[in-house]
């Protein structure tokens, strides 16, 4: 009898137990989704700086079933599908972190990149235009900009945007790069304009 006894005080127990295992997520169901969120973004940003953007896509993916509403998470996510060459994705995940962001700035400068490898110059030009709209001083927007007028042959305002007043001295490490790229730029406007 008490072996019977015995086996209902546990498995009451074991049922107890349970009901408040489960009922406590349920009380920080909220807090607990952001951290995880947070979480699964921040391992997804560390396999996207070792290069393995599928498992970083992977993570993304996860953060954002947690907070469909996480920008930074398809702004991330848009990166990695874009170092894989999925530029259809990334315009995807741009997008929608433009819709959640309409001011980030480096979202709106890599989706025009984006656009740019696509041979969507227009869009291109708009992005990049819209983020020196929101921040004059995003030297990388000019860089990118310039190489749009350069496949537009537009020499001029391509120099125009490499102007040390405007990029390298806002952005002092690209200057070697940016020297060599005006360089290049003068000669090839020295030489059209010759023709």
């Amino acid at each position: 009898m008490f072996g019977n006894h015995r086996l209902l005080k546990v498995a009451w127990l074991r049922f107890v137990l349970a009901g408040i295992l489960l009922a406590a997520p349920a009380v920080e169901a909220q807090p607990s989704r952001e951290k995880s969120a947070a979480s699964y973004f921040a391992r997804g940003i560390e396999w996207q700086a070792r290069g393995d953007f599928d498992r970083a896509i992977a993570d993304f993916d996860i953060a954002l079933a947690f907070d469909p509403h996480f920008a930074r998470a398809y702004y991330m996510r848009a990166r990695a599908h874009l170092s894989n060459g999925d530029v259809k994705a990334a315009l995807g995940n741009f997008n929608r972190a433009l819709e959640l962001d309409p001011r980030h700035v480096a979202a709106y400068n890599d989706r025009g990149y984006a656009h740019s490898e696509i041979g969507e110059d227009a869009a291109a030009l708009a992005d990049f235009n819209r983020a020196l709209e929101l921040d004059p001083r995003f030297a990388r927007a000019y860089y990118n900009r310039a190489f749009i007028r350069i496949r537009q042959r537009d020499y001029k305002g391509a120099i125009a945007d490499a102007d040390f007043a405007q990029c390298v001295a806002l952005k002092p490490d690209m200057k070697s790069s940016l020297e060599q790229r005006v360089n290049q730029l003068q000669a090839q406007f020295q030489i059209q304009t010759r023709r």
